[in-house]
């Protein structure tokens, strides 16, 4: 009897840019004890859009049963934001819903947050 072949794995994905993977970085420490601003969210894998330029940092999130994705360009990039850090410039992901004003809010400290770890990780 033949076996049909079965189909090839996907391949991985490419490895995260050291921003990205910076970024990641924070997020698992809310993970394992978030402070008092993001308990109850729920943080997906970081990804990172192949092809996109500039490159962008989608963070996918779950705020009280709703999903939440904005896109991090870097600061120095062209273009409309509704929040800025010093290393982010954060954009509503096309097709998601825009954000309310208290994850907003919530943003806002996540990108100071975003922007520690990324600048600790350039100074080592």
């Amino acid at each position: 009897a033949r076996r049909a072949a079965l189909p090839a794995p996907p391949p991985p994905p490419p490895p995260l840019s050291p921003a990205a993977r910076a970024v990641e970085g924070v997020l698992e420490r809310l993970r394992r004890a978030p402070p008092a601003p993001f308990s109850g969210v729920a943080f997906e894998p970081v990804e990172e859009v192949a092809g996109a330029v500039p490159r962008r940092i989608r963070l996918t999130l779950c705020v009280s049963g709703r999903e939440l994705v904005v896109d991090l360009l870097p600061a120095r990039s062209k273009g409309p934001a509704f929040l800025r850090s010093r290393a982010f410039r954060a954009v509503y992901h096309e097709g998601a819903r825009p954000p309310s004003p208290g994850e907003v809010r919530m943003l806002a400290r996540l990108l100071r947050l975003l922007d520690a770890g990324v600048a600790g990780t350039a100074s080592r």
